[in-house]
């Protein structure tokens, strides 16, 4: 995907209901940047969510079996990618920084945190800069609350 993911059909995918808004409450930085999503958002936590009576359980302060890495190697996540798209994971974004590059960009990853003093809080973002000699690709932990820019991958 060429730039960032801008869908909101709350309807359609109610995990997006009030986890999902554009830069400064503005529909024009929509357009222009994309919509940023909270993690429980960008996974679809209601589709993925076993727990009958809290869908919305398999997010924040969760540890989904589905979202580590062995699991995403053998079924990618769709989340609110189009259909067709996934969830781009860690193993899946260092491939394409090391194929294609790219600077100043944050991102969620599917990945999840797996250590036991989060407790399912955290969840794993990229981010790639570029200097004038270099580029790097970095991650780290944030709150899944905060929302960030999902890019997906063609199956």
């Amino acid at each position: 995907m060429a730039e960032n993911l801008n869908y909101a059909d709350s309807v359609q995918t109610p995990s997006l209901k009030e986890s999902s808004w554009c830069r400064n409450d503005d529909a024009d930085e929509c357009s222009i940047f994309g919509r940023l999503y909270t993690w429980i958002a960008a996974i679809d936590s209601i589709s993925l969510a076993n727990d009958a009576n809290d869908p919305q359980n398999c997010g924040y302060g969760v540890v989904c079996d589905c979202l580590k890495d062995d699991a995403l190697a053998l079924a990618p996540v769709q989340g609110v990618c189009p259909n067709g798209w996934h969830l781009l994971s860690l193993a899946e974004w260092e491939t394409l920084f090391e194929s294609v590059g790219g600077c100043e960009s944050d991102f969620w990853s599917v990945t999840q945190n797996e250590s036991e003093d989060y407790h399912g809080r955290y969840a794993y973002y990229v981010f790639m800069t570029c200097y004038a000699d270099y580029a790097f690709l970095q991650g780290s932990d944030r709150v899944k609350s905060n929302a960030m820019s999902v890019r997906c991958l063609k199956d």
